[in-house]
């Protein structure tokens, strides 16, 4: 099952402001949590339940920074650090096993002109999925967050600029809102990747309906934070990288209680697990939580 590789050629139709999708052909092979102990399968308190590499040869594939599931926990939404969308749904084992991809889709993100982003404008860096089948979405270099109407098509939507804080200029132009979440009151919680306070602590804002209050994450030495998701418990798992060039590039992977959430508070996460050499491991940017058949909680976490 681990040394089995699938191509699958996907052509994606779109014609909106005249933009189109062409054809793209995918590599997608299963990987192991270690490669040198291919039957490992725990680190720290997770269970790994499988993984996949996707390889393709066009230049627009790739760089995806932010990943959703949606509501029935089979499909996968996300965007790409290059502007656009790639959407696919999971093919499971019986055991809960992750082994592959189907039904693929990849397409630009649009502006609200129907145009294909570009240059600073189509850094994309989270998605999460709002109420009424609305995904939201947050970019780098011009810091935002779009609101995209998808009930008709994701693959047509145009956004709604969200209001957001004067204080979102404070943030690093490559260290914007990586992390976002929907809060189970429909409030966002955004926490910037290198943006930070007078305590040397993570900028963060809890918005909703128009207004923002500030939050902070407490930092946790060279971590720094690159996704959140939200728990079936209601708690909210948080996805951090570290890269040194002596010390390599890590992974953490943490929870913060949902009693935490309140306006001016300072967030400080509990340790889950942290992945190194030679764990496979690669600049994971997102992270996604869906109940599991038993009733407990899996995460997937993408790579760019």
């Amino acid at each position: 099952m681990f040394a089995r590789i699938a191509t699958l050629c996907i052509a994606v139709v779109m014609a909106a402001g005249g933009v189109s999708a062409e054809p793209i052909e995918l590599k997608v092979s299963t990987v192991v949590l270690n490669p040198e102990n291919p039957t490992e399968r725990r680190v720290g308190r997770l269970l790994f339940l499988g993984g996949l590499a996707l390889r393709s040869e066009r230049r627009a594939f790739g760089g995806l920074s932010g990943l959703t599931l949606a509501p029935s926990g089979d499909r996968v939404i996300a965007v790409s650090d290059r502007g656009y969308w790639f959407t696919a749904r999971l093919i499971e084992s019986e055991d809960g096993r992750l082994e592959g991809l189907t039904e693929t889709e990849y397409a630009p993100i649009l502006d609200d002109g129907g145009a294909a982003l570009g240059g600073r404008w189509r850094d994309a860096e989270a998605v999460e999925i709002g109420p009424a089948g609305s995904f939201f979405v947050s970019f780098e270099g011009h810091h935002r967050i779009w609101r995209y109407d998808t009930r008709a098509s994701i693959l047509l939507a145009r956004p709604v600029q969200l209001r957001q804080p004067p204080t979102f200029r404070a943030m690093p132009s490559n260290g914007g809102i990586e992390a976002l979440t929907v809060l189970s009151g429909g409030e966002l919680l955004a926490l910037s990747e290198d943006g930070r306070d007078q305590n040397d602590d993570r900028l963060g804002w809890i918005l909703h309906l128009g207004t923002s209050t500030p939050v902070s994450l407490r930092a946790n030495g060279e971590f720094r934070p690159t996704d959140l998701t939200v728990l079936p418990d209601g708690d909210l798992a948080l996805l951090e990288r570290r890269f040194s060039y002596i010390g390599g590039l890590a992974i953490r992977i943490s929870r913060i209680p949902r009693s935490a959430i309140r306006p001016n508070a300072l967030l400080v996460s509990q340790q889950i697990a942290v992945l190194e050499r030679p764990l496979t491991i690669d600049n994971f940017e997102g992270i996604a939580a869906a109940p599991a058949p038993d009733g407990d909680a899996f995460e997937i976490v993408d790579r760019e």
